[in-house]
């Protein structure tokens, strides 16, 4: 069972939809079914938490709870039933405050809600504990099994949880509801699942561009000059990739140096042997010592040097496993309407992987109009 390890003081946060010019159809909209567009409210204030919680063998994850009822107290039974809990999942190589612009529109649009949502960083991501290097990477089932730590904690407490993914976070918590969770409903933006038997592929195209990432910048503020002229993040509302920036760069390699250098290329490491039917146990894990932006001087923005949290070749061996899961072959029907499934009218995925994961629960692809995969950081 998961613990929480530490949790800091409640804050008030007053709510407010990042703009953008992209659509007013947006990704939150998409998880209530009789939305069609969204509206922009401003001025909600719910209560903040930042807290930590013990998934095992010392591994501790990064969360925050965005909570929108009265006197909330995270651990010993604020979870107060029926209220509603909604967890949200991140993709692959990003961290939690990308989809906190997500959490605020959805509680925005949606004023009578007087429930939670919790968004966290994956094991290796943000600020959450790093696995060894040697272990770092590899099966996706370790990662759900670390949701699945965090959604019975949740469900022990009195929540009904609801689940929010994107790309690798769909796919991950369609690995929980494989494994048992009854989610009370599902929103999925382009779960990344294949559907053939599980099998590791080297030259998996988004894994051979991960392990030529750039792994060191002189300074956020190069980070920030890089990104914002490249493809994905020139797409991505900028307030939103200013947040990942500080979240998922720190200013000390995220593994000791060789040589000199921080660890920011190397070999794919070898497959693991976690399968669905297998207990995961998270392995050792290396603290996260720096902080990662919530307030920097101009200096700090400007002039120090700054690595990626998840390095290149860690980046790589997740992609490489992506299709080793298996998850999509032991999807069943949504015979009970738990789910909807959301896609991007620009992405790849709904006329490739997104109709055979369609086919396969039998539902109805939901398209964002003018977005992309990553449509929840174009416009949350």
């Amino acid at each position: 069972m998961a613990k929480i390890a530490s949790s800091g003081e409640w804050r008030e946060e007053e709510l407010i939809t990042p703009t953008t010019t992209t659509t007013t159809t947006t990704v939150a909209a998409a998880a209530d079914a009789s939305a069609t567009t969204a509206v922009a409210r401003r001025g909600r204030t719910v209560q903040v938490k930042d807290w930590r919680v013990l998934v095992g063998n010392g591994l501790e994850l990064s969360c925050r709870t965005f909570d929108a009822g009265e006197s909330p107290e995270l651990g010993g039974g604020y979870l107060a039933a029926p209220r509603t809990h909604c967890l949200f999942v991140h993709g692959l190589g990003l961290c939690k405050e990308v989809m906190e612009g997500c959490v605020h529109s959805f509680l925005l649009q949606r004023p009578w809600f007087r429930g939670a949502c919790t968004t966290f960083d994956l094991r290796g991501h943000g600020a959450s504990d790093r696995e060894i290097l040697s272990e770092a990477g590899g099966n996706w089932w370790k990662y759900s099994a670390d949701i699945l730590l965090i959604l019975r904690l949740l469900e022990r407490d009195g929540w009904e949880v609801a689940g929010v993914g994107h790309s690798m976070g769909s796919a991950l918590l369609l690995g929980c509801k494989v494994l048992g969770f009854n989610f009370s409903h599902l929103t999925l933006f382009e779960p990344i699942m294949f559907p053939f038997p599980p099998v590791i592929n080297t030259n998996a195209p988004p894994a051979l561009v991960a392990a030529k990432r750039v792994a060191s910048f002189p300074s956020y503020e190069a980070v920030m000059t890089s990104y914002s002229q490249k493809k994905p993040f020139n797409l991505w509302n900028q307030s939103i990739l200013r947040k990942y920036i500080l979240a998922s760069f720190h200013t000390t390699p995220p593994y000791p140096t060789i040589d000199g250098d921080s660890v920011g290329s190397g070999p794919i490491s070898d497959i693991d042997s976690l399968s669905p039917s297998s207990a995961p146990t998270p392995p050792s894990a290396i603290s996260l010592g720096p902080t990662h932006g919530s307030q920097l001087s101009l200096a700090d923005w400007s002039e120090t040097p700054v690595y990626i949290a998840l390095p290149p070749p860690v980046e790589a061996d997740l992609f490489v496993h992506g299709a080793y899961t298996g998850i999509f072959g032991l999807l069943e029907p949504d015979t009970e309407s738990s789910i909807t499934l959301v896609g991007g009218e620009t992405s790849f995925w709904p006329s490739t992987l997104g109709k055979f994961v369609a086919t396969k629960l039998q539902l109805k692809v939901h398209l964002l109009k003018g977005l992309s995969h990553f449509a929840p950081m174009e416009d949350p």
